[in-house]
Parts: structure tokens; sequence; C-alpha cells
């Protein structure tokens, strides 16, 4: 069966590294955008104090790029909480950075990311980086649903969220009622026993940490009784349990 190349115009992809010579830092990561929604698809990055880091190829297949950032992430020159302060300002901005990406002005993408580490030396940073738009190999037929093209490689790339496996940590005498706990951030106690939520907790955390903090994004009551609490920990990483009306929650202050 033959095949072609497809271009998705809806797709744009961004590789990225930067190194930071002043503090030592090396960067690399990835942005895929979804035009027609103006959101981050994908997005992934290792922020680390190991210099091969910035010899990462940007011209390697976007599935070779990610497993070597995932192992860069277990190295001891991972620096877990920048990376996920990093993440978390990209998606602060996200219709920017994806208009940004769009319009191939990815000076502004670089600036949000530098912002996260005060710098003083500006010019002591080196930057590569890579646009382009997706493309994907698809078998040859007589007509083709470019559409379904699209969601096939949506389907494959899209960041899916992760449920860690979590309880709130509960003080009836400190605690806030459930009523109040929106938009808050609550310390849960991590009970997962999952190797892959195990492993998600050591890279998320420089220690074996057993509490964390996570910030409430819904909350549903599910009867006169009970709640279903939705928090997130990092943009892709979540946690949900299910609380008596009567509990107290430990809010961070």
């Amino acid at each position: 069966m033959k095949k072609f190349t497809q271009e998705s115009d809806n797709l744009k992809i961004a590789k990225y590294k930067i190194a930071i010579l002043e503090k030592h830092l090396y960067l690399c990561g990835f942005i895929i955008i979804k035009r027609n929604t103006n959101s981050v698809l994908r997005t992934c990055c290792v922020v680390s104090y190991n210099p091969s880091v910035f010899e990462i190829d940007l011209k390697s297949d976007i599935k070779k790029i990610e497993n070597t950032i995932y192992r860069y992430k277990f190295d001891e020159g991972n620096n877990v909480v920048l990376a996920n302060k990093l993440l978390l300002k990209l998606y602060s901005c996200e219709e920017k950075i994806v208009e940004a990406i769009d319009k191939e002005k990815f000076e502004f993408v670089i600036e949000q990311i530098i912002s996260v580490f005060d710098i003083k030396e500006k010019n002591k940073i080196k930057t590569e980086y890579l646009i382009d738009t997706f493309s994907t190999d698809v078998s040859r037929k007589d007509e083709i649903n470019y559409n379904r093209v699209d969601n096939n490689i949506v389907d494959t790339y899209e960041q899916k969220k992760f449920f860690l496996k979590t309880k709130p940590v509960v003080d009836y005498k400190k605690g806030e009622s459930v009523e109040k706990i929106k938009s808050k951030e609550i310390l849960c106690e991590f009970v997962d026993n999952r190797e892959i939520s195990k492993n998600i907790m050591r890279v998320l955390f420089p220690k074996d940490e057993k509490y964390l903090y996570a910030k409430v994004v819904d909350v549903k009551q599910r009867n006169k009784r009970y709640y279903e609490i939705t928090c997130f920990i990092t943009p892709m990483i979540y946690t949900s349990f299910i609380v008596d009306k009567t509990q107290r929650l430990v809010v961070k202050k």
C-alpha cells in the first residue's frame, strides 16, 4: 500500500532548547498547538543542570525528542520545580503562546520561558528553536478525509489528563468546608500504589513526598451528603475524590 505525507495546516509544532549560562541551566522542550481551537495540544520540557540536554537534535522525530526528554527527567541534574513553573507559565498565557507559534514569532515564547528564571544577564543565553507544520504518513486512497487525518494526529498527540490517587487531609478544627474551597489549594495525601504514579511523583517532587497541594478546579454535588472534588497538580496531572459535606479540608494559607 502506497503512503504519502499529509501536512496538517491546523497543527503546528515548536521545538526549542535554551542554555542559561548564568545559572548553568539547560532546557529542551516542544509545544504542539491546535490552531482552530487556539489551544496547546501537548507540551513537554525538561530543565536540567546537565549540559547534554542542549545537545538534543531538534530536527529529530518528535517521539525521539520526547523519549530523550523523559530520560533526562530521571537524571540527577533534573530540576522538577523549575520545569513545573515553566509549564504553568506557558499555560497561563496559552492563547498568546498559540498566536506566537502560529505567526512564527517564537521570541515571545522565549521571553515567557526566560521570565521564570529571574535572569539578570540576558546576553548569556543561547536559544535554538524550530517551528513546523505537523505531518504524518497516510495510506493512499481514492478520497482522503483531511479532517479525519487531523483527528488521528490529535488522538495520537493530545496530552491526556492523568489522575493520581490521593485523599484530602481533614482537619475539623482549622479546615474549610467544601462550599468554600473552589479555586483554593488543598492538602492531599498520596495513596497511589501504581508504579506509573510513583514514577510521576518522583518526577514532580525532588524527594519522596507523601503530601502535596492541589488546586481545586471543580466541585460537584453528587447527592445531599457527598461532593466530588477535582483538583490539578500540574496542567496535565490531576486528582479526584469524594468527600462528605461535614468534612473540613486543609487549605494552603
